[in-house]
């Protein structure tokens, strides 16, 4: 069975001079369940399109159902991965998401 998952990226914390958020890379991607994913990651930009530094991006899988967990090197304590991960955009405004794996249940979702 295979699994289909798009990048839906919130942004959290930020300046608030940032206004968007455009994926890089890692959307849309369809694997097999527990399968490994390409990483995600997301440029933010202010209202005239210039890339925001620092800005914290959290990515999120849905809790039940089809999703994914980020593998992290902090411990987490549900599923022993976590199923969100908060990260901060570089100089040139992208914020690289951690490694991500499918979850075992079949199904698209969203991140």
């Amino acid at each position: 069975m295979r699994l289909t998952f798009l990048l839906g990226a919130l942004l959290s914390g930020l300046p608030a001079f940032a206004q968007t958020i455009t994926v890089v890379s890692g959307s849309p991607q369809s694997l097999l369940v527990n399968g490994n994913a390409q990483s995600l990651s997301v440029l933010v930009k202010d209202a005239a399109g210039n890339p925001v530094a620092g800005a914290k991006v959290d990515f999120k899988s849905p809790q039940n159902g089809p999703g994914a967990n980020f593998l992290t090197s902090i411990l987490c304590y549900s599923y022993t991965r976590c199923q969100s991960a908060t990260v901060t955009a570089v100089t040139s405004g992208v914020a690289y998401g951690p490694n991500v794996q499918a979850n075992g249940i079949a199904g698209s979702y969203n991140i």
